[in-house]
């Protein structure tokens, strides 16, 4: 990718043209590549059992207020809300061939 963006001299806008893409044999750009890999981890840390540290940090719930304005949007909402768009359930990441077609399908139909 660092060479199509370097080849187009497109560092700020981050984005390709196609012809680029197909030059350099790129079938995705780097967000469909980060949000296929956020979703992978998701879920990972959903099959893992409930003692590991990793799970245990997904369930964390923080005490206190947060500060005025906006809340932060944290990895988990925003992995979640990724998932809930294209169908996928917490629960689905217990059948890992589900998980992982949910994920491949939409790839392939962005």
């Amino acid at each position: 990718m660092y060479v199509c963006v370097f080849d187009c001299k497109c560092e700020t806008s981050g984005k390709c043209s196609n012809d680029l893409m197909e030059r350099y044999g790129l079938r995705e750009t780097i967000m469909e590549v980060v949000k296929r890999s956020n979703l992978r981890w998701m879920g990972h840390v959903l099959r893992s059992e409930a003692k590991e540290h990793i799970r245990r940090a997904w369930n964390l719930e923080v005490e206190g207020q947060r500060r005025r304005g906006r809340p932060k949007s944290t990895w988990k909402d925003m992995v979640k809300r990724k998932g809930s768009k294209i169908g996928l359930r917490e629960e689905d990441a217990q059948d890992k061939k589900k998980w992982k077609t949910g994920i491949e399908s939409d790839c392939e139909s962005q």
